[in-house]
C-alpha cells in the first residue's frame, strides 16, 4: 500500500549479481565461482521404522548424507545435508505435520537396486549410480531423477548435489527429468502464465509494485505436475527453479542453503494433492461470514468526515457493503506505524467505531510491521530486544528492500522481530488496544522488507527469517484477532508455505489497466493451485484511475472471488465512475449478496480439503489438455464458470470442458467440449453455470446479519442427478435432485427453514407433490408471491414451488 501523497517517486537502484531476482539470470549453478559436486553412490543404507539413511559419495570422492521419510502410502520426505553431523529434524514454522499415518511397505534389494513399495507407490534407488525414481501402483513412471550418469557431455544440469562458493557458502540443488507432455503450476502468486514450464521462477518474498513482473509478495515453495505429483520444499532460504528453460529435457530447483529438505505428495489428481500439502501445512479455519461481503477502502480516506460520507452514500444508494478500511491516515503524520491514532482527523474513534458498527459496517484498519524511531513503542521495543538486529547488537536502522520509497516507509524504522515469542506477545498487547475500540480486523501491509543482513532471535539470519517473516506476521495478528473476537482474519499482502493458515489475503498493487487486471487474475489462480483457498485484489486496480468501463469489468471479476474491497489511489466508489456504473456495480454487489450461502458453503469445503475458492480449469478439468493453459477464466466454487472480460471489444473465447453448460443471463445450453466466441456488453460477465448444479441462495441485504437466511432459495439446474451441502456456522443441509422420466424427485434433509425451490429449464409439470400431499398451483406469480407455499409455472421455462420446511421434504414434479 502507498498513499498518493508518499508515493510520488519509485526508483530502481543498479541490480547487483547477487540480487535474488538475477539469480538464474544466466546460469543455474553460476560455475565460473562455485565447485560442484553431486552424488555419485550410495556406500551404505541403513534402516529404521519407516526412514532410511544413506551414506554417499560425491563425484569428488567427498561423503553425503541422505535420508528418506515414508510419510504416508502417498507422501515421502527427502533429505540431504553436506555436514559431517547427522541429518536435521528441520522443524520449520511451515509445516504442523510431518507424518500422515503409519506406512506399510515392502523392501526389495538386489543388483545394486534398493525398491520401497507402498500400496500407491514404489520408489527406486539406484545404488550404483544414484538415481531416484518414482512408480504409481499400475507400474506408470510419475518421477525421476536426473542420474548420476545422465549429466550429458556439455554437463547443462548436475543430478542431486550441491556446489560451494569461495567463501565456502553453500547451494543444494535437485534435478528431475522433464516429459514432453509435462505442466507445472503453484510456486506462489505469479503473475505469469498459469502452466510454469519454460519459465524461470525465484522464491524470495519482496514488494511487486505492481501485478505485471516476475516480483511478487507470496512466494510459496511448492508446485504440481500433471505427471500427478507435488513438490513442497521444505526450506524458508531462497529458492531458485529453472523449469525446463535452461535444458529442456530436464528441470532444477536450487536452495540458498546447505541442506536439501523436500517432500514428494502423489495424487494423481491435483485435488488429491493440495488435500495432502494442506495436510502438512496447515489447513485453514472459515473466515468470519461478514467478510465474504463487500469492503470498501481507499488510499486513502483523510479524515472521519470523508469515511462517514463514503458509508453513508453505501446505504443510500443502496450498494450491500460489510466492512469500511483506513489506511494510514489513521495514523499521526510522520508516525507510521506506531498505532496510536490520529485524533485531530479522526476523533473519538470509539464513537465512531460504534456509530459504524451501528449501520452495519465492521473496521478494518492498515498496520505495518516496522515502527518509527521517536515513537513510544519503539523505544519499548528497542529496550527489551524487540526488534531485528544489526551483527554488532544494535537495532538495525538501514533503509530497507532495494527499491526507495518515501522515508515514511523505509527509513528510521525497527522491523518488529515475530520470530521472539516475548515481542509477539508484545505486540499483539499493542493491537488488543485496537480491538477493545471495536475494530474488527487489521491490514497486515509490507512483511516483504525483512532485511537479510539482520539477525533475529536466537541468532537466526535474516537469510533464513525473510521469507518466513510475513508468516509470523500474519500469524501474531491473526492469532490476536482470533483471541478476541473468537473468529481469525487478516487481510494480508505477504505471504508464504503455511499462509493459507491465516486468511485472508489480497494481490498487491496492480496497475489500472486490463493487461494487469489479467495478469492479477493468473496470479489469484496460481495462489490457489498453491493451498491457498482465500483471494481477493484491489476492484479498479491500485495506482492510476480507471475509466468506467476498466472499473466494471474489473468490479465483475473482483466480485466473483472470494473476498471483494474496492481500492485504490483515487476513489474507488462505484458512483464515482457515473451513473451506469453505479448501476451495474450494484446488480453486481447485490448478487453477490444474494449468493453467499453458496459462497460460504464453498469456503467451508475449501477450509477441510484445501481447494481454492477460485478454482484455475486445470484443477477441476486435469484430465482434459485443453485446459492445461486456460488462465483467464476459472471455475468460482463447483458450479460457476467465470470468463471475466480483459478488453474494450467486449468479447473473448471462452472454452467450455465436457458437458453441458448454461449460461445464467440467458439460460441458453452449450454442449462441450467447445471453444465459443462470447459476445458480452458492458453490464453482462460471461457467466456460465454447469450442469447438475444446485445453487442456494439468500434474501437480499444490505449487510450480513441485517436479516436470516430465510427463506433459502434454491436455484436448480437438474439434468440428472445433483447434490449441494448447504453449511452454515451451526448447521449443515443437504439438497439432492434426481430426474428421470419426466419426472423430478428433489429431497431437503433436516431444516427449519423456508424455502424457494427454482428448477430452471423445465417443462410444466402435471402436479407437484410435497412429502405425499399435493400442492396448490398458482396462475400468476404475484399470487404465488403472496403465497406461503404452492408452485407456479414461469412460461420462459421455469418451476417454481414454494414450502415452509420442518425436517425432511421429498418434492415429486409429476410428469411433464
Amino acid at each position: 500500500m502507498k498513499t498518493q501523497s508518499t508515493c510520488l517517486m519509485v526508483r530502481l537502484r543498479r541490480l547487483s549479481g547477487d540480487d535474488p531476482m538475477v539469480l538464474l539470470a544466466d546460469d543455474l549453478f553460476q560455475r565460473e565461482r562455485r565447485k560442484i559436486q553431486y552424488v555419485k553412490r550410495v556406500r551404505e543404507v541403513r534402516r529404521r521404522e519407516d526412514a532410511f539413511f544413506f551414506e554417499c559419495e560425491t563425484n569428488e570422492g567427498n561423503p553425503v548424507k541422505l535420508r528418506l521419510d515414508l510419510c504416508a502410502g502417498d507422501v515421502f520426505r527427502l533429505r540431504m545435508t553436506t555436514t559431517s553431523g547427522n541429518i536435521p529434524e528441520h522443524k520449520t514454522p511451515m509445516l504442523i505435520r510431518e507424518r500422515l499415518e503409519e506406512v506399510e511397505y515392502k523392501l526389495k534389494e538386489e543388483n545394486g537396486f534398493l525398491q520401497i513399495k507402498t500400496p500407491k507407490l514404489t520408489i527406486q534407488i539406484n545404488k550404483d549410480c544414484w538415481g531416484l525414481s518414482v512408480h504409481n501402483a499400475e507400474g506408470k513412471l510419475i518421477f525421476r531423477e536426473l542420474p548420476a550418469g545422465e549429466t550429458g557431455l556439455w554437463k547443462f544440469v548436475y543430478p542431486l548435489g550441491f556446489s560451494v562458493g569461495k567463501g565456502f557458502e553453500c547451494n543444494v540443488f535437485e534435478t528431475i527429468s522433464l516429459f514432453p507432455d509435462e505442466h507445472f503450476y503453484g510456486f506462489g502468486e505469479k503473475f505469469s502464465n498459469l502452466d510454469k514450464r519454460g519459465q524461470r521462477i525465484i522464491s524470495w518474498t519482496t514488494d511487486g509494485l505492481d501485478n505485471s513482473t516476475a516480483r511478487t509478495y507470496k512466494n510459496i515453495p511448492f508446485f504440481m505436475s500433471t505427471r500427478g505429483y507435488g513438490i513442497f520444499v521444505n526450506s524458508s532460504h531462497e529458492v531458485a527453479y529453472d523449469m525446463g528453460r535452461q535444458y529442456y529435457l530436464s528441470y532444477t530447483f536450487l536452495i540458498k542453503d546447505g541442506l536439501m529438505d523436500y517432500f514428494f505428495i502423489y495424487g494423481p489428481s491435483f485435488k488429491h494433492i493440495l488435500n495432502l500439502y494442506t495436510e502438512l501445512t496447515g489447513k485453514p479455519t472459515v473466515p468470519p461470514k461478514w467478510s465474504f461481503g463487500l469492503w470498501m477502502s481507499r488510499a486513502t480516506y483523510k479524515n472521519r468526515s470523508e469515511m462517514e460520507k463514503v458509508s453513508h452514500e453505501l446505504r443510500k444508494r443502496e450498494i450491500p457493503c460489510d466492512v469500511i478500511h483506513l489506511d494510514p491516515a489513521w495514523l499521526r503524520e510522520n508516525r507510521w506505524c506506531d498505532l496510536e491514532w490520529n485524533e485531530e482527523t479522526f476523533p473519538d474513534p470509539s464513537k465512531m467505531i460504534k456509530k459504524l458498527r451501528g449501520n452495519g459496517f465492521k473496521l478494518s484498519l492498515w498496520i505495518m510491521p516496522y515502527v518509527p524511531k521517536g515513537s513510544k513503542i519503539f523505544e519499548e521495543a528497542k529496550k527489551s530486544g524487540y526488534f531485528a538486529m544489526k551483527k554488532d547488537g544494535s537495532v538495525y536502522d538501514k533503509r530497507l528492500e532495494t527499491w526507495e520509497y518515501s522515508d515514511v516507509f523505509f527509513k528510521d524504522k525497527g522491523v518488529v522481530d515475530f520470530s521472539n515469542p516475548e515481542a509477539v506477545k508484545w505486540y499483539k498487547e499493542k493491537l488488543r488496544k485496537l480491538l477493545r475500540l471495536g475494530v474488527s480486523v487489521f491490514k497486515t501491509d509490507f512483511g516483504e522488507s525483512a532485511p537479510r543482513d539482520a539477525f533475529y532471535y536466537g541468532g537466526v539470519s535474516g537469510e533464513e527469517i525473510h521469507n518466513l517473516y510475513p508468516l509470523l506476521y500474519n500469524k501474531a495478528v491473526f492469532e490476536v484477532v482470533c483471541e478476541f473476537w473468537r473468529e481469525g482474519i487478516v487481510w494480508g499482502r505477504s505471504g508464504y508455505a503455511g499462509m493459507q493458515r491465516y486468511p485472508v489475503c489480497w494481490s498487491g498493487d496492480p496497475s489500472s489497466d486490463f493487461r494487469t487486471m489479467a495478469c492479477t487474475l493468473m496470479g489469484g489462480l496460481s495462489l490457489g493451485l498453491s493451498g491457498v483457498p482465500f483471494w481477493s485484489h484491489d476492484i479498479g486496480g491500485y495506482p492510476g484511475e480507471p475509466t468506467p468501463e476498466l472499473y466494471i469489468r474489473w468490479a465483475q471479476f473482483g466480485l466473483f472471488c472470494s473476498h471483494s474491497r474496492c481500492h485504490g489511489i483515487t476513489p474507488r466508489e462505484p458512483w464515482e465512475f457515473g451513473e451506469e456504473a453505479l448501476r451495474i456495480f450494484r446488480k453486481y454487489a447485490n448478487l453477490r449478496y444474494l449468493l453467499i450461502p453458496y459462497i460460504y458453503s464453498c469456503a467451508y469445503v475449501s477450509c477441510r480439503t484445501g481447494w481454492p475458492m477460485i478454482r484455475a480449469m486445470v484443477l477441476e478439468y486435469q484430465e482434459d489438455p485443453n485446459c492445461h493453459d486456460k488462465d483467464t477464466q476459472y471455475m468460482f466454487g463447483e458450479s460457476f464458470l467465470v470468463a471475466p472480460i480483459f478488453n474494450e471489444e467486449e468479447e473473448r473465447i471462452i472454452y467450455l470442458p465436457a458437458g453441458k453448460w448454461i449460461d445464467y443471463w440467458t439460460k441458453e445450453e452449450y454442449e462441450g467440449p467447445k471453444s465459443i466466441n462470447y459476445r458480452a456488453p458492458l453490464e453482462r460477465l460471461p457467466l456460465f453455470v454447469k450442469a447438475d448444479s444446485i445453487i442456494p441462495m439468500g434474501p437480499k441485504m444490505n449487510y450480513l446479519g441485517e436479516k436470516p437466511f430465510d427463506p433459502i432459495t434454491l436455484d436448480i439446474y437438474l439434468y440428472s442427478r445433483a447434490e449441494f451441502t448447504l453449511h452454515n456456522e451451526k448447521e449443515k443441509m443437504t439438497f439432492r435432485g434426481n430426474r428421470r422420466m419426466k419426472e423430478i424427485i428433489f429431497e431437503i434433509g433436516e431444516s427449519t427453514k423456508n424455502y424457494i425451490l427454482r428448477f430452471n429449464r423445465t417443462p410444466c409439470p402435471l402436479g407437484t407433490i410435497a412429502n405425499g400431499e399435493e400442492l396448490v398451483r398458482y396462475s400468476t406469480h404475484e399470487e404465488f408471491k403472496r403465497a406461503t407455499e404452492g408452485w407456479w409455472f414461469d412460461p420462459s421455462g421455469m418451476v417454481m414451488v414454494k414450502i415452509p420446511v420442518k425436517g425432511k421434504m421429498f418434492i415429486v414434479l409429476q410428469k411433464y
